[in-house]
């Protein structure tokens, strides 16, 4: 992995500015990232994060004003449930390169 940026990065950790960008830089990076290899994005298929809720636990809008104190007994199946149905899903849209 490389860092492109590793001086001005490291000069922001040590709490210097960040200096703004010009346009030539912005074109002159694009021109270095070619040099990286290529990029994918793979957006697999999207959950509606309401309806999932409303099919495992009906009742969940009742209980928004979360007592910090008190979970309700629906919450910890259903984000199990949640993991559950999403890693499937993530594992299906990575793209293996080699």
């Amino acid at each position: 992995e490389n860092v492109m940026e590793v001086k001005s990065y490291l000069s922001e950790l040590k709490g210097g500015a960040k200096k703004k960008e010009s346009n030539w830089q912005v074109f002159s990076a694009i021109k270095k990232l070619k040099n990286y290899g290529h990029g994918f994005v793979n957006f697999g298929e999207p959950l509606s994060l309401n309806q999932f809720l409303d099919n495992k636990a009906p009742d969940w809008r009742d209980s928004q004003a979360l007592n910090p104190e008190k979970k309700p007994a629906w919450l910890t199946p259903t984000v199990n449930g949640l993991a559950n149905e999403l890693m499937p899903r993530v594992n299906s849209a990575a793209a293996i390169n080699g």
